[in-house]
Order: structure tokens, then C-alpha cells, then sequence
């Protein structure tokens, strides 16, 4: 069965390998649009895409990620669908092309619970399974699974939520809700202040977002350039004249927003425009810090944070991946060398160290930290087997053979605290792991 479902992939690609003989068929600077318009043409699915170094990242926005399937969390069905079109259209997008694209990192954002699911494959990988190079199971594990807030969704909500409220509750309530703990200030914009003094004068005031844009920093933050204005009535005992702001003024701001377990928060308004004394408007420099990105109003409206995903580290989240599995295998062994450790984290470092004589060489070592279990408190208790070590090491450097990657001085094994255990030089793995 395995040899038929091969020949069915390989058959559906053929089109798309001969249309690589003759030329690519998505040009490498085109490639990101070209997702999208084969997916919008294709499935009426829309996404963003972009590339970000050697990396093709998706953002798929769903109604619904998650629902149940007997009783147990599953994927919901057209959810599963769309990740499928996307997958296709990436594998056959890829396979040609003149694009030296590595990786590609598919997200599907719930948009309901601000959720999303991070998908990050290496292309070569999906070569390969075509070729039966390697197996559709072995395929199937190569993979990096994170699941977690979607910043994109929950920061636009306090957006919305943000001008939905201003003007209509307390300066106090409104700092408390929608603002990160502690902020100065010096961190919100003084028409805000202005604003909310006045509402008292004012009645059906109501906030209308004219543009909004985006600009995604890091995972946790992102800084957002919005254009609103204010509609309201004014009470009978009072005037236009009594305003700082006209009716109808549009205002610009830049907010910094912060995502922290699963909730965004405002940590910074800097206004654009400005009133002056004859109540004509007067644009405001871009604060320094965020001078670096541009001008907002090039960013574009929708927009989302992915990395430029490096070989080495991809191979050490699946290192921790396998080596977790591992330890769940041994736990239900009789003789269980795991029975004392939480979790194996691993990851991938570059190191720079100054000699005498002022070089500065660089080291790149993968990082094995074993956590303990708090309940493990006795000397014994405390140690770490060679068992579990050894298999550790190996299921690590075999993810290395299977990436064909060479490129690192050897591995370190550290406790939870950062002490070390051992340190292994690449040479030395052979003769160490008995090959």
C-alpha cells in the first residue's frame, strides 16, 4: 500500500517536475506571491505569505483550528482541509522554482480563540518523500509542532477593544484593562489624557479605526500605526470652543503591543499628530527607537512574526521532540534509568572565546539540559544515568546523520542549573557511544 500511496504523490507532482525542466514556474522573486495566488485561485483559501531569509512562512487565519472527534480534541475538518491546500500548494510551488527556500513555516490562527498552531518543515525533507529517499512515516516526524497564542489575533483584538472603550469609561479602568502592569506615564499619549478629560463634555462618543498597520518585532510584540477618529454631541452647555480637539480630527498613533501568556497588552502610545494653539494639526517625528522600521504607513495591513529557521536549531527541537518520547518509552519500563528527570531540552549554540594572542575562534556545540523532578532530592536521586545520557547522545547525533549536518565541535550535557555533566568533542562520539 505504502508503494501505491508513492506512486499517487508522484504522479501528481509530475506536472509540476516537468514544468521545472523547462524553466521554474514560480520565479524565487515571486515565490511568496505565488502562494497565494495558487491557493486563492485554486481553493479560494486566503493566506498571507512572505519569505524571511531562507525561510516561506504562511499565515492561515481559520474560523475554528481545534474541535472534538470522539470525545477528543482533534483537528476540526475543514480546518485539517485548508492546512492540507496549503501543504500541497507549498510542495508544489517549491518543486519549481529557482528559489534557494530551506524551510517553510505554515501557521493556522484560530481566529475565535486566538490560538494558532506553528508548522515549520525543511523543503528537503519534502523532496525526499518523493522521492522515497525516505519514508512517509520517518517524513511524518520530521517536523516542528508548536502550539500557542496567535500574537497577530489577540494584539488586534486589544486594538479593537482598545478604541471601543476610550471614551467611554475611566482613565483609571481604561490603564487597567488595556495597558501592561506598571506602565509609566510618560508611555501614553498625552491626547489620550486630553480625551478622556473632555468626554465628560461629550455624548454617543464613539472611536471609528480608519487604517490600521502592522509591523510584527519578535514573537511578543508588535508596534501598530492606526489612524481614528472620534464621532460624538457635544452637551447643550457646551461649545465647540471648549474642546482641545475639533470633531472629526483624525489622529495617528503608534502602540507597542506585548503578548504574554496568552494576553496582549498596550505597553506604549506615541502620537503622530498633534493640536497646536490654533487648533491646526502639526506632525510628530517617529520616536528614535522605532525609526528602524520605516515608514508605517508602508507596512503592510495584515502581518505576522516567523524566524529564519536554521538547520542546527531545527534539528535540536527535534532532538528534544524524540528525546522526550523517549523518556515517556522508559518510564513504563520495569528498570526505568528516566524514573528521576522532567524533560531533556535541547538546543544549538555559537560560542566565541578570546585567546592571547586576540583571535576569536568560534565554537558551535549542541546543548543537552536534563530538569530534574522536584520530588528528587536525595544524591542519588540527583544524578542523571549514563543510560539515559547515552541514549540521549545518540538519538542526537543520529538526527545529525540524517540532516547530514557536520558543521559542530561536539556536545555539552548540563543540569537544570546550568552545571555541567559532560562535555563530548565530535571526534570523540564514536569511540564514546561504542560505533
Amino acid at each position: 500500500m505504502k508503494k501505491y500511496g508513492y506512486l499517487i504523490i508522484c504522479m501528481m507532482l509530475l506536472p509540476t517536475l516537468n514544468g521545472c525542466w523547462s524553466g521554474p514556474t514560480y520565479p524565487k522573486d515571486r515565490l511568496a506571491e505565488s502562494v497565494e495566488e495558487v491557493l486563492l485561485k485554486e481553493y479560494k483559501t486566503v493566506v498571507d505569505a512572505k519569505m524571511v531569509g531562507k525561510t516561506l512562512g504562511v499565515y492561515l487565519p481559520l474560523k475554528q483550528l481545534l474541535g472534538s472527534l470522539y470525545g477528543e480534541v482533534a483537528f476540526e475538518e475543514k480546518a485539517q482541509e485548508a492546512i492540507d491546500h496549503v501543504m500541497h500548494t507549498i510542495r508544489r510551488v517549491t518543486l519549481s522554482t529557482d528559489s534557494d527556500v530551506e524551510f517553510f513555516t505554515i501557521i493556522g490562527a484560530d481566529k475565535s480563540l486566538g490560538i494558532e498552531l506553528v508548522t515549520t518543515r525543511y523543503v528537503n525533507d519534502l523532496h525526499r518523500v518523493i522521492l522515497m529517499n525516505i519514508s512517509l512515516n520517518d517524513f511524518m516526524t520530521r517536523v516542528m509542532y508548536q502550539m500557542g497564542p496567535s500574537p497577530t489575533i489577540l494584539s488586534n483584538k486589544r486594538i479593537q477593544l482598545f478604541f471601543r472603550n476610550l471614551g467611554r469609561t475611566s482613565i483609571e479602568k481604561l490603564i487597567q484593562q488595556n495597558f501592561v502592569e506598571n506602565v509609566s506615564l510618560e508611555n501614553i499619549s498625552p491626547t489620550i489624557f486630553i480625551n478622556m478629560l473632555e468626554a465628560g463634555m461629550k455624548e454617543k462618543s464613539k472611536y471609528t479605526i480608519l487604517e490600521l498597520r502592522m509591523k510584527p518585532l519578535d514573537s511578543e510584540k508588535i508596534l501598530y500605526y492606526v489612524k481614528a477618529t472620534e464621532s460624538f454631541s457635544l452637551k447643550k452647555e457646551f461649545t465647540s470652543e471648549s474642546l482641545s480637539v475639533p470633531a472629526g480630527f483624525e489622529y495617528e498613533y503608534l502602540l507597542l503591543v506585548s503578548i504574554k501568556n496568552y494576553n496582549a497588552m498596550i505597553e506604549k502610545i506615541h502620537p503622530l499628530v498633534s493640536i497646536d494653539k490654533e487648533k491646526n494639526m502639526v506632525r510628530l517625528p517617529v520616536p528614535e527607537e522605532f525609526e528602524e522600521y520605516g515608514d508605517p504607513l508602508l507596512w503592510p495591513k495584515e502581518d505576522f512574526f516567523i524566524e529564519d529557521v536554521q538547520l542546527p536549531n531545527f534539528i535540536a527541537f527535534q532532538a528534544s521532540q524524540n528525546i522526550q518520547n523517549l523518556l515517556s518509552e522508559q518510564k513504563k519500563a520495569e528498570k526505568n534509568p528516566a524514573h528521576n528527570v522532567e524533560n531533556v531540552q535541547a538546543s544549538f549554540i555559537e560560542e566565541e572565546k578570546l585567546l592571547n594572542r586576540g583571535t576569536v575562534p568560534k565554537r558551535s556545540v549542541f546543548e543537552l539540559i536534563f530538569t530534574l523532578k522536584e520530588s528528587a532530592e536525595s544524591v542519588e536521586g540527583k544524578k542523571i544515568s549514563k543510560e539515559l545520557i547515552t541514549t540521549s547522545l545518540k538519538a542526537l547525533e543520529q538526527l545529525c546523520k540524517n540532516y547530514n549536518f557536520s558543521d559542530y565541535n561536539g556536545i555539552r550535557v548540563l543540569d537544570a542549573q546550568r552545571t555541567e555533566i559532560l562535555t563530548i568533542d565530535k571526534s570523540m562520539m564514536k569511540s564514546l557511544l561504542g560505533k
